[in-house]
């Protein structure tokens, strides 16, 4: 089994949004707009792949997840 990388888009203080990766506690980017924060997440997944993107609602679920493989590192596949 392969080790990912996992990212989360999650809603921040203020109304704005953070990319965090899992298992840590500091933001590795903070967004105005959550379109801005998963761009962010996706690109950092790309070019770290294999990884996984978990993009979050206000409320905390999970909206959507999309992960890269380290062979198709350029094709992004929905896992939601």
């Amino acid at each position: 089994m392969a080790h990912y990388t996992i990212y989360h888009v999650l809603p921040h203080e203020g109304g704005s949004w953070e990319v965090r990766r899992e298992r840590t506690r500091q933001s590795d980017s903070q967004h105005t707009r959550k379109a801005e924060a998963a761009q962010a997440a996706l690109e950092s997944a790309r070019l770290n792949a294999p990884s996984l993107v978990r993009i979050h609602r206000r409320d905390g679920s999970v909206e959507s997840e999309f992960r890269y493989a380290a062979e198709t590192s350029q094709e992004l596949q929905s896992v939601a």
